[in-house]
């Protein structure tokens, strides 16, 4: 009796070890502004859903189910980034891909483990599906360039081309340059007695 309940015990904590594990991972990536493209090198067992969000950054979202395995081996192979993503930037395109694109058997006290990856990946808006796993979205338009053509003449401004209107004119008062002074005139004086009538003086030169 006491042989059966410590085998029955010994079985439970190996399946209790053994049950499914599940983990839900999340990683972002920037997207820079001169990005055109978005290519994704996927791994083929997974299963993916590309999604667009109002977000400028790229989000993936892995869900992990993994049976037949351990806590021990199941954390080591989270860290050693075997759901992961990584990005690469080229001059106008980023690539998106699995980590590990070439996953081995897991085996855990000489059994196989099993797992199942669904993931999904949130991208920018802005981008629409070009391709298989080829996203694209429009460049933004350079200016116009004129080669052998002289630049357009810009039209000068009011203040440039020296010109008032007639409405500031009203409303300034202009300075004369030269101020004029009005010199009064007076008659010449005569220092000698011209009061004296000419007879009387000659009687007076008679007596």
């Amino acid at each position: 009796m006491r042989t059966t309940l410590v085998l029955a015990l010994v079985l439970l904590a190996g399946a209790t070890a053994r049950a499914q594990l599940k983990k839900t991972l999340h990683q972002t990536f920037e997207v820079p502004d001169s990005t055109a493209y978005l290519v994704f090198g996927l791994y083929a067992g997974d299963t993916y859903t590309i999604e667009p969000w109002a977000g400028n950054n790229i989000m993936t979202e892995a869900q992990v189910s993994v049976y037949s395995s351990t806590q021990p081996v199941f954390d080591h192979l989270v860290e050693n980034g075997r759901y992961g993503f990584e990005a690469k930037e080229g001059r106008d395109t980023l690539s998106l891909s699995s980590t590990d694109l070439k996953r081995l058997a897991i085996r855990a006290a000489g059994m196989q483990a099993f797992e199942e990856v669904s993931v999904r990946i949130f991208i920018p808006d802005s981008f629409k599906k070009a391709g298989d796993y080829v996203y694209s979205r429009p460049k933004p338009e350079a200016p116009e360039v004129m080669v052998g053509k002289a630049p357009p003449v810009r039209k000068k401004l009011a203040r440039e081309s020296g010109e008032v209107s007639a409405e500031l004119k009203e409303n300034l008062q202009y300075a004369p340059d030269t101020v004029e002074l009005e010199v009064p005139l007076y008659p010449p004086v005569d220092t000698a007695r011209t009061d004296v009538p000419v007879e009387k003086k000659r009687k007076k030169q008679g007596q």
